[in-house]
């Protein structure tokens, strides 16, 4: 009903971008049987999500946390660390966000060369990646999630997001 209201407020008949700014959400890890330190039921891992929005663009970063005893604490490696950047697009009747994944601490992200030719450059790797010659090639890593806005949160991929002042 929200999302009805909001559609039908905007000229173009979209849907409003998120307000830009940083959401803060906990994703879960899976269910105990599938903790990271299955000997101990008494915790739960989750991935702390950073989702910032500026305008048309959006990125998400998580960062494995883990509650034990109402105590939040982070995790040095346990549960990777995700970056991913992307746009948001607007429909008639919803928003979608389409990220690319574009680190992570236990993937190596490939790269590859523009131009086969400058394979034979004897440049730096982080010289071909400045001049443009290397670039990103994690189509494998891409994803697209459906976004909820709502008053008082966003939700994305069934996660819960709070603004962050």
């Amino acid at each position: 009903m929200i999302l009805l209201a909001q559609a039908c407020s905007q000229p173009s008949d979209q849907l409003a971008l998120p307000a830009a700014g940083s959401y803060i959400g906990l994703e879960s890890m899976g269910s105990s049987r599938d903790d990271i330190t299955p000997d101990d039921t008494t915790d739960h891992w989750y991935h702390e999500n950073r989702l910032t929005f500026r305008g048309d663009s959006a990125f998400l970063e998580q960062v494995p946390v883990v509650v034990k005893e109402q105590e939040k604490s982070y995790s040095a490696s346990d549960g990777g660390f995700y970056s991913f950047r992307g746009k948001i697009s607007q429909y008639r009747d919803s928003l979608v966000a389409h990220f690319l994944l574009v680190n992570h601490d236990y993937v190596l992200i490939g790269y590859h060369m523009v131009n086969p030719a400058d394979s034979a450059s004897s440049l730096s790797f982080e010289e071909k990646l400045k001049r443009g010659m290397l670039v990103l090639d994690s189509g494998a890593f891409r994803e697209s999630y459906r976004v909820m806005v709502y008053p008082d949160r966003l939700i994305m991929d069934s996660v819960a997001y709070q603004r962050k002042n």
